[in-house]
């Protein structure tokens, strides 16, 4: 009889084991694969960044009439009148 509580506490405490077992490595899992998706969102937003850039390079080249890489007050003017 004695032997059967010892038993029952063993298996108990086995079990409990391999369940804290189980769920750390999910949640390192887990873990793992939302550092992943934050770290795709700022590549993403760093892509982002960089075709807004090219786009407002774009605009003001296009502004640029002397060519000089330098927009002026009145190449600036004459574009907004």
């Amino acid at each position: 009889h004695r032997f059967a509580i010892f038993y029952v506490i063993y298996v108990t405490l086995i079990v409990f084991a391999v369940i804290r077992i189980i769920t750390a490595v999910f949640l390192r899992e887990t873990l793992e694969a939302a550092n992943n998706d934050a770290e795709m969102i700022v590549q993403e937003r760093l892509l982002q960044n960089a075709r807004y850039v090219k786009k407002l390079e774009g605009i003001f080249a296009a502004m640029d009439e002397s060519g000089d890489g330098l927009l002026t007050e009145d190449e600036m003017t004459q574009l907004l009148q």
